[in-house]
């Protein structure tokens, strides 16, 4: 089992991104508000087969979930029906503020 994990403040937004070389591995992500243990659940544990595409999400803590402090991020990759196969997993993920661009008027 691998872990990335990543402090996410109230207001941002998380996302990521990550692929697999070959076979297959499972996946999950969770986020625990700050300040407490609960752990809200925001990808449920899926087999991601290597080639068919990049895999994508995001996660923006709101209230009541994340409470008004933000919280940690938890991305699980999990090889425990395979362990006799190692497996390469590149990813990339980061949280930040998103900012929706005005709509324009049409003239």
């Amino acid at each position: 089992v691998g872990t990335f994990v990543l402090e996410v403040a109230a207001g941002e937004t998380a996302r990521w991104e990550w692929d697999i070389e070959s076979h297959d591995i499972g996946f999950k992500a969770s986020f625990t508000p700050q300040g407490t243990s609960d752990v809200v659940l925001v990808s449920e544990q899926v087999r991601c087969e290597a080639g068919l595409a990049r895999w994508r999400g995001e996660y923006s803590p709101a209230e009541p979930d994340a409470g008004p402090g933000g919280g940690t991020l938890e991305l699980c990759w999990d090889n425990t029906s395979s362990l006799m196969r190692s497996k390469k997993v590149r990813y990339r993920a980061a949280s930040a503020v998103v900012v929706e661009e005005a709509e324009r008027p049409t003239q």
